[in-house]
């Protein structure tokens, strides 16, 4: 099996206008080689749901006709087959993503995992490696996807079995909902059995052997490792890349005595005594959606625990309560969910998991080891019942980090600790540095489009320079600054109340100083634990400049602790009548008194932020303007030394600018005399059409101007510098 970088899509979106109106159906092609494509397809799907037969008692007549039905349209039918040769000729996998719109939300109520292939051939799609298959998740509004390396993945297990499922023969009865039987109305029951938690660590525990660290959480435990929904809310704030729940998963009504009443999905945990304690899938996507970013899992894996089948083989009965709750834990952030829909036999379970994360390991593609997991099935009658909903366009769950393959990662070290040792490097840092620290500025720029009612493009709404140049031109800058500042409170307050002064816990609103005082406060306590942060890490190296994009003072700080003076200074891009002290730097920087360079502002003089469209403008223009205020050192350092690009995403507006503004500096054709880096994580692809295309666009851009891309985190680069620097030593 190949798993290159280069694959082929084809998307099938499927919406409804109206309630009465027909399924329309949109079949597109695209190739991350750029080759060219057909144009995208329209026609009509025929879903009729009386005339589908019971997938449990012959799932190839139940694919048969949903493939019938959604290739109505002759034209839709020709598209796959064009489409299907065009990637087989070039030896691409074909990744078939269904996207089910929120006018047709209904459908997904449907065994789109028994689809038969179009055509003779014949046989279940979604159970090949070359065609994965997934249900696809999409939202302007969603956060970005950050993914970790494959080499820190972490694993949280939760295994619930609450104490009321063993205290009676045949198990719990809970109510679920009123159904119409004989003219009567009668209350419909659930059996819950009793759950083999020590069977259930058996069949997962062994196929998370290549997981760095796993944690679980089951109900022979107490206390902190029970099972309830508070300590898996405590759990995940501590960052899990992969949440393994094992749990009865069961439909109820939201009005258990109205017949109409919608059922939802709940999960049985349990409370803190281990009783029976139901909890709405809502609840557990609202834990995740509150979350930072960063800590949210990659992958949740929801398996319906065991209870009693109708033969001899025991099967899980929730009737796809646990797939259902797979939507919502997407929207929350979790880019790709497995959940199983309809009744799992507990054979096939221990055939499905450890093939799935057997194959997960290869890759990280988890649309390809579904399938393979899948294959790893058929045969038995609930192979269809694995269901993956995914935002994931590379399917990708992990990355490994490196300048890429063939790209030669000994030499680039090597010329990169040449030029650290002789102090021969100028770091220049982004705003992603403290992302980890004040979360992500695409957060900001979500939470400001909302409350503001931004009316542009939906695409653009994680844009923080646009947001807040529609911010500007409606209420002032005064008020972006301020607008800014309590942004960076609110995230400092949410992650870090219990390590801030009372004082500031207190206060309603913060000042300046009040920010730069909290940041300090949190990093001396973060610093007592934390050895690979960034700002630690570059402080280390020893070198006498470093310009920063970022507003805080967490460098300074850094250095401090590291024994140098620091001496900050401000670019003075925004006005040319400003204090000297401010700006002016006649001395010779060195590793013992280094110049922090604050090129974008410092939250200390909030005029100096560097925030909207006009901002980056007036930043370009006041460079020029005032290129005599920029100390001597900077402009040296800047078109002189090899140039280490740290915490930016390339394709983003500080980058932009500042990467316009070093090409136009005078002397910067002497930067070709040495290779510089850019430490970058991979564009977040669910922002992009492609995120490969994407990354191999910015490498030949950046290759014409002896810039090598490191595709990975500041933490995961500055940890691999360090450890090489030592090495040299």
């Amino acid at each position: 099996m190949n798993f290159s970088d280069s694959y082929a899509e084809l998307f099938i979106r499927v919406a409804r206008p109206a309630a009465d109106s027909p399924y329309q159906v949109e079949m597109s092609f695209d190739r991350t080689d750029q080759a060219t494509v057909p144009e995208p397809v329209f026609g009509q799907a025929e879903l009729d749901f009386s005339t589908l037969p019971d997938p449990q008692s012959d799932w190839s007549a139940y694919g048969q006709r949903l493939r019938d039905m959604l290739f109505a349209t002759p034209a839709l039918l020709t598209h796959y087959a064009v489409c299907l040769a065009a990637a087989q000729q070039e030896g691409l996998e074909l990744c078939v993503r269904l996207a089910i719109d929120h006018s047709a939300a209904e459908l997904h109520q449907l065994k789109w995992e028994t689809l038969q292939r179009p055509g003779a051939a014949g046989g279940p799609l979604t159970v090949d490696q070359n065609i994965p298959f997934s249900r696809f998740l999409y939202s302007p509004d969603w956060s970005g996807i950050n993914l970790r390396p494959q080499g820190d993945l972490r694993a949280l297990v939760v295994i619930s079995n609450p104490l009321e499922l063993s205290a009676k023969p045949g198990g719990y009865l809970l109510n679920t909902h009123k159904e119409q039987v004989d003219n009567h109305l009668v209350t419909a029951t659930r059996s819950l059995e009793p759950v083999d938690v020590e069977a259930e660590l058996g069949r997962i525990l062994p196929s998370l052997q290549k997981i760095a660290s796993v944690e679980i959480l089951e109900s022979r435990q107490a206390g902190e490792g029970r099972p309830t929904i508070e300590n898996v809310r405590r759990k995940l704030q501590q960052g899990w890349d992969i949440l393994y729940l094992v749990c009865h998963g069961v439909l109820v009504a939201a009005d258990i005595n109205n017949l109409n009443s919608k059922r939802r999905p709940i999960l049985v945990l349990e409370d803190g005594e281990g009783r029976l304690r139901r909890v709405e899938g809502e609840e557990l996507a609202s834990a995740i959606r509150n979350m930072p970013d960063e800590a949210r899992p990659r992958l949740a894996v929801l398996v319906s625990c065991q209870s009693a089948g109708n033969d001899a083989t025991p099967t899980s009965h929730d009737k796809g309560a646990l797939s259902a709750i797979g939507p919502q834990l997407v929207e929350a952030g979790v880019p790709a969910v497995i959940g199983m829909q309809g009744d799992a036999r507990m054979d096939s379970m221990q055939k499905f998991i450890p093939v799935l994360f057997a194959e997960l390991s290869k890759d990280g593609r988890v649309d390809r080891a579904v399938a393979a997991a899948r294959h790893e099935l058929l045969g038995q009658v609930d192979w269809w019942t694995p269901v993956l909903y995914q935002r994931l366009k590379s399917g990708r769950v992990w990355y490994i980090p490196g300048f890429g393959e063939g790209s030669g990662d000994f030499e680039k070290w090597r010329s990169l600790k040449t030029f650290v040792l002789r102090k021969r490097c100028t770091p220049i840092i982004g705003p992603a540095l403290t992302e980890s620290w004040l979360g992500q500025q695409s957060q900001i720029a979500l939470k400001w489009a909302r409350e503001n009612g931004y009316p542009f493009e939906p695409d653009d709404r994680d844009n923080l320079p646009r947001v807040a140049q529609y911010i500007v031109r409606r209420d002032g800058p005064e008020f972006l600054s301020m607008a800014f500042q309590e942004a960076l409170r609110g995230e400092i307050l949410r992650r870090y109340t219990s390590e801030l002064p009372d004082r500031l816990k207190k206060q309603e609103s913060w000042l300046e100083t009040d920010l730069l005082e909290a940041l300090k406060n949190v990093a001396e306590k973060r610093w007592v634990n934390i050895t690979n942060d960034p700002h630690r890490l570059l402080a280390g190296l020893g070198l006498p400049i470093y310009i920063t994009t970022s507003p805080g003072n967490l460098l300074a700080l850094a250095l401090e602790k590291a024994g140098a003076e620091p001496q900050t200074r401000i670019c003075p891009w925004w006005s040319d009548r400003i204090p000297e002290e401010i700006w002016a730097y006649e001395d010779k920087p060195t590793d013992k008194r280094p110049l922090v360079y604050h090129l974008f502002g410092h939250l200390s003089i909030p005029e100096s932020l560097v925030l909207s469209e006009d901002n980056f403008f007036d930043f370009l223009i006041g460079v020029t303007r005032n290129k005599d205020l920029i100390p001597e050192s900077i402009r040296n350092a800047l078109t002189s030394n090899a140039l280490l690009f740290l915490g930016f995403h390339t394709d983003e507006w500080s980058f932009r600018v500042l990467f316009r503004t070093l090409m136009a500096q005078p002397g910067s054709d002497q930067l070709k005399r040495f290779s510089h880096v850019a430490a970058q994580i991979e564009p977040e692809e669910d922002r992009l059409i492609d995120s490969r295309r994407a990354r191999r666009h910015l490498e030949t851009y950046f290759e014409s101007e002896k810039i090598s891309i490191y595709w990975g985190r500041a933490e995961e680069f500055m940890t691999t510098l360090a450890q090489e620097m030592s090495a040299s030593s």
